[in-house]
Formats: structure tokens, C-alpha cells, sequence
């Protein structure tokens, strides 16, 4: 597309020039329940070639602009999960040393209790 819209704008050429397709579609601005089923026909603008070619180059542009942000902000919420857990699973074998002796007298006590 990229091509045939260098080409035609380049070279003046009248027979791209003449071309005209449709555009965008025609929304009405009747309310539905006012139409009838039988003019439920789509309606579109007549616009020319190379105007059509360069909208579907720009929205083509604007898929890749807007998924390769998408992946960026993917890629950067799986970074900042991945930072959070490990910081979570971080600690210091002090502290697990502590914990389990602690846990092991409050278990003592309850056994005394227990077996009492």
C-alpha cells in the first residue's frame, strides 16, 4: 500500500486519482425503533483512493503503537510482581531461628497443657 501511495502521489498519476471507495459508515441520527427492518441497509462515505489508503496505513500504525505499549505495560506489571515476590520470600535465617523456637515454646506449653 505503502508503495502504490508513493507512486501515485509522485507521479500525479490521474487514473489512481480518479478512484473513490468507500469511507466510513453512516451512522443515522434516527433512533432505531423508528426505522423500519426493510432501510436497514449500511450506508457509506465516498472518499478517494490514496485518502483511504493513507487511513488504513495510520490505523495499521496505531495497532502496532498501541500493542507494543500494551506489551511494554505487560512486561513492566510482570517485572514489578516478580520484584514484590521476591522480595516477600526474602529473609534472614536469624529470623527463621527465632520464629521456630518461639513456635516450638508456645507448642510446649500447649502439650504441658495437653498432656497435664
Amino acid at each position: 500500500m505503502c508503495k502504490l501511495l508513493h507512486y501515485g502521489i509522485s507521479s500525479n498519476d490521474s487514473r489512481l486519482k480518479d478512484i473513490m471507495v468507500s469511507g466510513d459508515a453512516i451512522t443515522p441520527q434516527v433512533s432505531t425503533a423508528w426505522k423500519s427492518s426493510k432501510s436497514s441497509k449500511q450506508e457509506w462515505t465516498i472518499i478517494p483512493l490514496f485518502v483511504k489508503i493513507l487511513k488504513l496505513l495510520l490505523d495499521s500504525l496505531n495497532s502496532c503503537i498501541t500493542a507494543s505499549k500494551t506489551k511494554k505495560e505487560i512486561d513492566d506489571s510482570k517485572d514489578d510482581f516478580a520484584e514484590n515476590e521476591e522480595s516477600a520470600c526474602d529473609y534472614d535465617s536469624e529470623d527463621e531461628s527465632l520464629s521456630d523456637s518461639s513456635s516450638s515454646d508456645s507448642f510446649g506449653d500447649w502439650s504441658n497443657v495437653i498432656a497435664g
